[in-house]
């Protein structure tokens, strides 16, 4: 979820690799709806859900980055609240509850006037009980090192922003390698967006999981697209809508995500 957050960041002048004013910061309060009928299957295929299952999500997240020192800012992301469910005609399973949160770093080593590069470090650790399910994740801790990248007014748009990590996943789950591509252009109070997501399992995972949560598989890959459109109603203030869909993938869910996120400039 990091990675859709911050394309409200860039829309607004703080691109992904970049980090606000010392003591100042930035909140991000979203809610998010997912559902999927279908999965991709471990040779890229897709199937439907036996039994007509279907699956859905509704989750209010929260992401805070804040700068202590010229070069140095602190974040807090994570799933606040999840309203998960997985129906077919012989069963229906359903989880309330907050997910995964995450703490971390981000280090801006470069800024000019073409872009800006970054180097981030996230940990996360489950809130709710190995027993959810569906649950929200596999009930692991990950830590993940991420390289970021800014460029400013390249072929005709405001900004694009790349960013590549490695996630180690400890436990169950194999370990991951996450791309992301989004860029904009602004329409005086309005910002078009679009955002590429890419996940590729590295297949070293230590078993199956029972989890019926269809995108939380143990070894998976995943690539997902969507537009969003951001408006900033005042100074320091603006809420984005978006829609991202699952096109390609393997042992994961297939669905379509609708999301809206307000954002709001902070001081300390």
């Amino acid at each position: 979820m990091i990675g859709i957050l911050f394309l409200l960041v860039s829309a607004l002048g703080h691109t992904a690799a970049n980090i606000p004013a010392v003591g100042k910061g930035q909140l991000f309060l979203g809610m998010n709806t997912y559902e999927a009928r279908a999965q991709f299957d471990g040779n890229g295929g897709r199937d439907s859900f036996g039994n007509s299952g279907k699956f859905t999500k509704s989750e209010f997240t929260y992401y805070a980055v804040y700068t202590l020192r010229e070069k140095l800012a602190v974040l807090a992301t994570g799933a606040a609240f999840n309203r998960l469910r997985y129906e077919d005609s012989t069963s229906d399973r359903s989880f309330t509850g907050s997910g995964d949160q995450g703490l971390g770093l981000r280090y801006l080593f470069q800024r000019d006037n073409s872009g800006a590069r970054a180097l981030q470090l996230v940990a996360t650790a489950p809130a709710y009980s190995r027993s959810a399910d569906p649950g929200p994740g596999n009930r692991q801790h990950d830590v993940e090192l991420r390289y970021l990248q800014d460029h400013y007014q390249l072929r005709g748009l405001d900004f694009i922003t790349f960013e590549v990590g490695f996630r180690k996943r400890f436990s169950t789950p194999a370990d991951q390698l996450r791309g992301d591509l989004s860029f904009g252009k602004n329409f005086r109070s309005l910002l078009l967006l679009g955002h590429v997501s890419y996940t590729k399992g590295l297949r070293n995972d230590d078993g199956l999981s029972s989890n019926t949560n269809p995108t939380v598989a143990t070894d998976y890959d995943l690539l997902k697209v969507g537009p969003s459109v951001a408006w900033r109603y005042r100074a320091g203030e603006a809420i984005q809508l978006g829609y991202l869909r699952d096109l390609a993938g393997r042992n994961v869910g297939q669905g379509h995500a609708l999301f809206t996120t307000w954002w709001k400039e902070f001081s300390l």
